[in-house]
């Protein structure tokens, strides 16, 4: 089993280090990826800017009235106001339908005297009036302190919604090197590359951006690049190449493998690529299999002896299990044996203390003392009637160590039929009736049966218990009462003594076996009495608790299912007392 584990994680881990390339060029692929997207999502963002701002430009009314009548002087004045206005925004002109400008402001050489030959001219008159600005190119600018700038053209319409001109501007370019500083690609280079297949920037010119315009211009994609290929075929992805980078070999040569992501941008309909080299693609993940590594080697060490050392323990537990086995099996059998002599004592006991009662309860029921010798009749009858209180007494001790030897057992009830609770404790009334002779014992008990389904023996048992135990624990001469009512679908029957209450925290260890009250005035007993009574009352589907009496005493509950198989054809009068 041992060489079993020890080789299951070997196997595992052969089987981790061979998947881990695989999952590392996964991971990478996917983090470039996620990347460009989140390179292109803001550049989408920033041109959407630039876009809200012209569409508020062509909607002034003054600049289409402007354009509609070709005046000069009110065009200037009305893209002199957006210029001064938005910082963003470079320089502005307009062109009539022919494509011939009417005006620009400010003058700058890149505006064209006419734009009727550029091939996106024709596109703006089909051009939808919710559509987003044609974007068309970046543009260096000679005459301004901005050297770059991103060109859009918006068509100009009056309020049939005809195309009356275009409306041409230059936006700054330095924000995109604002946004681009803010990227952090560990040893990785983002790249925002136009449509003509210009380098427009890259995450390396952040800490530059005010560098040469000429160079600026002159970095251009390589057209062959497989990464540009498929981005502009509208394909997001990221692979690895051993080509490189998109850059001219006199600008930054390089043949190292990269891991470059690549995505289109909706507007302004460029590319953007990211390139990492595998060395830092992969620095992650590396990272994690070398701290794997030097966990895993010592542990892979250690699982033989973690092994054996689970071996030898489960080896011990298997000893000490069959060992507590036979300790549990020897302790039943002796339990057996110890129930079985105390129900063959018991019974034993049980016939001549009969018989003896019965002998001594003869001589006290005699007619007259006279019927005695003369001379020994008054110390006759002192003994004979301690010997009865005796014999009661040791009766109800047998009477309890048989009943528990039975229930220990587990005998289950002999007879299961209707039975009235009310007759079963006049029974044990009347089997109590010498040793309740001080006392007044009072009964309420309603005039209908108090049906109950089970053993009708048993149940005396229990009421023969409850009493002897009431009385015992009773003040001499204070009332005994016995409650019996129907609450709902249960019988309750209730016995209250007037004695010494419970010890705070004994309401439930009074029907424990073995269990006796610490008293110094009353009669010592087995502590069997009540666990008998719980055991019986509870294989009867009945309750029975303890609680104590705010003015001294205990009241003893037991509720019984109310049997309603039968019904009383003559009701019983109430008991009052006894």
């Amino acid at each position: 089993m041992i060489l079993v584990l020890f080789f299951s994680l070997v196997l595992y881990l052969a089987i981790t280090l061979s998947s881990a390339n695989s999952n590392q060029t996964r991971l990478a692929a996917w983090r470039a990826q996620n990347t460009a997207r989140l390179c292109a999502r803001l550049l989408e963002r920033r041109c959407q800017n630039a876009f809200t701002i012209l569409h508020t430009l062509v909607e002034r009314p003054t600049l289409t009235q402007a354009v509609q009548k070709n005046d000069r002087s009110m065009v200037v004045s009305t893209l002199k106001d957006s210029v001064d206005l938005l910082p963003d925004l470079l320089a502005a002109a307009t062109y009539n339908q022919e494509g011939e400008q009417i005006a620009e402001y400010p003058a700058v050489a890149e505006f064209p005297q006419s734009i009727a030959a550029e091939p996106w001219f024709a596109q703006l008159y089909s051009h939808h009036k919710q559509d987003p600005p044609l974007v068309n190119n970046v543009v260096h600018l000679r005459g301004l302190e901005e050297k770059e700038a991103l060109a859009m053209a918006i068509p100009v319409r009056n309020q049939q919604g005809i195309a009356v001109g275009v409306l041409v501007a230059y936006f700054r370019l330095g924000n995109f090197y604002d946004w681009l500083t803010s990227i952090r690609f560990y040893s990785g280079t983002v790249i925002l590359i136009d449509n003509t297949q210009r380098i427009v920037a890259t995450s390396s010119d952040a800490t530059a951006p005010q560098e040469s315009a000429i160079r600026f211009l002159e970095r251009r994609v390589r057209p062959d690049y497989a990464p540009y290929q498929k981005a502009l075929q509208g394909s997001p992805g990221a692979e690895l190449y051993r080509i490189p980078p998109p850059l001219e070999a006199s600008f930054a040569p390089s043949q190292q493998e990269q891991m470059v992501g690549y995505t289109p941008t909706l507007v302004p309909g460029w590319v953007i690529l990211v390139a990492q080299p595998t060395d830092a693609a992969f620095a992650p993940y590396r990272y994690l299999l070398r701290n794997f590594a030097i966990v895993g080697i010592p542990l892979l060490l250690a699982v033989p002896v973690i092994s054996w050392n689970l071996f030898l323990l489960y080896e011990r537990l298997q000893r000490l299990a069959l060992a507590l086995g036979q300790r549990n099996e020897s302790l039943h059998r002796l339990n057996l044996a110890k129930s079985d002599l105390l129900a063959n004592i018991s019974h034993d006991l049980k016939t001549p203390i009969s018989t003896m009662q019965l002998s001594v309860s003869n001589l006290l029921e005699a007619d007259s003392p006279e019927a005695l010798p003369p001379s020994l009749s008054p110390e006759v009858t002192e003994c004979l009637t301690l010997v009865s209180q005796e014999l009661d007494t040791l009766a109800s001790r047998v009477r309890n160590l048989l009943e528990m030897s039975r229930l220990e057992s587990e005998v289950a009830p002999v007879l299961q039929e209707p039975c009235d609770l009310t007759d079963i404790i006049a029974n044990a009334l009347e089997r109590v009736r010498v040793l309740s002779k001080d006392h007044s014992i009072q009964t309420h008990f309603p005039a209908t049966p108090l049906l109950v389904m089970g053993d009708p023996t048993q149940l005396e048992i229990v009421a023969l218990n409850l009493l002897e135990n009431a009385l015992k624990y009773s003040f001499k001469g204070s009332p005994l009462l016995l409650v019996g009512e129907l609450r709902e679908t249960e019988v309750v029957f209730q016995v209250t003594n007037r004695g010494e209450s419970l010890p705070p925290g004994t309401e439930e260890k009074i029907f424990e076996k073995f269990y006796r009250r610490s008293t110094t005035s009353m009669s010592a007993g087995t502590g069997l009495g009540l666990a008998i009574c719980r055991t019986l009352v509870e294989g009867h589907g009945g309750q029975i608790s303890a609680q104590n009496e705010p003015f001294g005493g205990v009241t003893v509950t037991v509720t019984l299912p109310h049997c309603t198989l039968l019904s009383a054809s003559e009701p019983a009068p109430e008991r009052e007392s006894v």
